[in-house]
């Protein structure tokens, strides 16, 4: 995402605040998914984590050396898409913000691997995304 310009994208960067920080794709069929994204963009899968239940594995994207995002098979009659996570200095704040906008928090704050906190919200037009911040000081 760099529009017309010639430089590098900023819009994606692991600690940048307000930055998209992570990418996850939910998909009912992720061995395909995965297979259609390593042959269209050369993406490659080196780790994964297992997941709750019957979620099978959250499988963590690398591209040129930076892992991005991950997969996951999306819950039963969930669909699929993909859903971003954009960083910010507060979660409870951020999550205040998101209810006084329109929006609606639907799940958290939750604790993730590597002590982020998350939400996942809706925007008011029901667009989903979410929000990750510095776990408990």
């Amino acid at each position: 995402m760099r529009g017309a310009s010639e430089g590098d994208s900023t819009a994606f960067d692991r600690t940048g605040m307000g930055k998209c920080n992570w990418n996850e794709l939910l998909t009912p069929d992720q061995a395909a998914a995965n297979r259609f994204y390593a042959d269209t963009f050369g993406w490659t899968y080196p780790d994964k984590m297992a997941m709750p239940g019957d979620m099978g594995d959250y499988v963590f994207i690398d591209v040129a050396g930076q892992t991005i995002g991950a997969t996951m098979k999306s819950p039963a009659g969930a669909g699929g898409g993909w859903r971003f996570y954009f960083r910010t200095p507060d979660i409870e704040a951020t999550a205040a913000k998101v209810a006084e906008a329109g929006g609606t928090v639907i799940m958290g704050p939750v604790e993730v691997p590597g002590g982020d906190r998350i939400i996942q919200v809706t925007d008011p037009h029901g667009a989903v995304f979410g929000a990750v911040g510095p776990g408990a000081k």
